[in-house]
């Protein structure tokens, strides 16, 4: 999006705020904040939104949700971070609570991250050793706070109640892959690649997958680090995919007959 603001090939209407989703259930709740059917409360904005305080949401973003087209929606991960009824983001919580509460939260962090059934032990010590430290809010996270990995099905539900919701057109983005090989993260792409490529057509949505051109590229070029950093594309491979991601858009009926019936 950067660089399509750059090249003046987007424009930008709102920016309260500018935060990422990886799941349909973060981009869920993103959506039903944008729109003002949910609050968030300020104490869990760092961890939905990167912010200090939740955005305020007005006018300006209802009306350009109105005059949307179509929604662009990437669903990349299998795995939810939930607290009560909020969806945290993981980079966010990690870099937001987990760093700044230091060594102290490994321990239950782990437990957490790997499902152990005893979480609340790890928890309860948690509380114990930094009790007079914690805000209520973050005993409430080290209480309550679960971490889930998707079935197929419910992956594909989700992602169906998202379009469903939505009310225009989606485009679903898969996660980019960059190799075939026979290691965890590639079948854990490949997966999603599949999931998201058959609940698109499931849905009658559009898809986008990175990876061919990815692969054109060179894995080296394309990702940051020299190709070591698995997660993130390097700057010049976005204007490529900011390229390639417009085309897809400039070709896709939906987002054409959306178009005409404007014009």
């Amino acid at each position: 999006m950067r660089v399509l603001l750059e090249n003046g090939r987007a424009e930008l209407v709102w920016r309260e705020y500018n935060a990422f989703t990886h799941g349909p259930q973060e981009a869920q709740q993103y959506l039903e904040f944008a729109r003002g059917d949910i609050c968030v409360p300020d104490v869990f904005a760092p961890y939905i939104f990167r912010t200090d305080t939740s955005p305020r949401v007005n006018g300006t973003l209802h009306e350009a949700l109105s005059k949307a087209d179509f929604l662009i929606v990437e669903a990349c991960s299998f795995s939810r971070l939930v607290c009560g009824m909020y969806e945290f983001q993981q980079n966010y919580f990690s870099e937001n609570f987990i760093r700044r509460g230091g060594v102290d939260f490994l321990n239950w962090w782990r437990d957490v991250t790997q499902r152990n059934p005893d979480v609340h032990l790890s928890a309860e010590e948690l509380v114990a050793k930094r009790g007079d430290d914690l805000r209520p809010h973050e005993e409430e996270i080290i209480r309550t706070l679960r971490f889930e990995e998707q079935s197929d099905e419910a992956f594909r539900e989700a992602v169906h109640d998202l379009v469903e919701s939505a009310g225009v057109p989606v485009m679903l983005v898969s996660h980019f892959s960059f190799d075939d090989q026979d290691n965890a993260i590639s079948a854990l792409r490949a997966r999603n690649r599949r999931l998201v490529e058959e609940t698109a057509a499931e849905t009658g949505s559009a898809f986008f997958d990175p990876s061919p051109w990815l692969a054109e590229y060179g894995r080296e070029a394309a990702l940051k680090n020299q190709g070591r950093d698995l997660y993130h594309y390097s700057p010049e491979f976005d204007a490529v995919i900011a390229d390639r991601l417009m085309d897809a858009i400039g070709n896709w009926p939906a987002a054409e007959s959306k178009r005409a019936a404007a014009g």
